[in-house]
């Protein structure tokens, strides 16, 4: 019987490079199956995402082959078209938090939605542990405290957990990371639960089967002239 060797885990130092890494690419593109449940309904949605590094996030959703809403993130403001009632909303990327109870920048955003860690300044809160399994790291980001758990024979991120200053909270899962943008390990299954300030909770559960890296491709969004504006 062949005994397979066990891995050794990676030092200290390994872990951090590979956590702190971003992954290099000018535009990306992904379609995602997600099944989501919120306070105010569920479903299921194909999600169609395409960014442009640092500059903008495009988001559309179908159901079946219709699509029923579309999300344009730029630096500094969110559009929303909802397909469905003929509606749309238009407001400052600073007011996520009025709304959602949580604040987060456009490159927050984009990690988020590809399931990487936030850019993290260890000058501000910094810590790392070792439990001869795992590693756990503690940090802030957005004025957010992170706690993440590395499989420490990879450095991939299994688990994570979020609280916001303004008492907004979550958790995230990540597994099968099957797909590379360079050197850097991307999740195909995530799990997100976010719960906000006013104890609303949503969660998330999304399988991505596609990622292109620069290849691009169009950005399209026009808020139709009969639809009606959400405040």
């Amino acid at each position: 019987m062949q005994v397979e060797e066990e891995i050794p885990p990676l030092s200290k130092e390994e872990i951090i490079k590979e956590y702190l890494s971003q992954p290099d690419y000018t535009f990306i593109s992904g379609k995602a199956k997600v099944d989501f449940n919120s306070d105010f309904g569920s479903g299921k949605v194909n999600l169609y995402v395409r960014s442009i590094k640092d500059s903008l996030l495009w988001i559309a959703a179908k159901k079946v082959s219709v699509e029923v809403g579309r999300v344009l993130i730029t630096t500094d403001s969110i559009f929303i078209i909802n397909r469905v009632d003929r509606a749309y909303q238009k407001f400052g990327l600073e007011e996520i938090q009025k709304r959602y109870g949580v604040s987060a920048s456009l490159p927050y955003i984009q990690n988020m939605i590809l399931g990487i860690p936030p850019m993290t300044d260890t000058t501000e809160y910094w810590k790392v542990n070792y439990d001869e399994k795992d590693y756990t790291i503690e940090c802030m980001s957005e004025n957010i405290l992170h706690k993440f758990i590395l499989d420490s024979t990879t450095g991939n991120i299994t688990k994570g957990q979020f609280k916001e200053k303004f008492i907004a909270s979550g958790n995230m899962l990540y597994k099968d990371y099957s797909y590379n943008i360079g050197t850097k390990a991307i999740p195909r299954y995530r799990y997100y639960q976010l719960t906000n300030d006013k104890e609303e909770t949503i969660t998330m559960e999304t399988n991505f089967s596609k990622w292109e890296v620069d290849v691009t491709q169009p950005i399209r969004f026009s808020i139709p002239s009969n639809y009606t504006r959400l405040y």
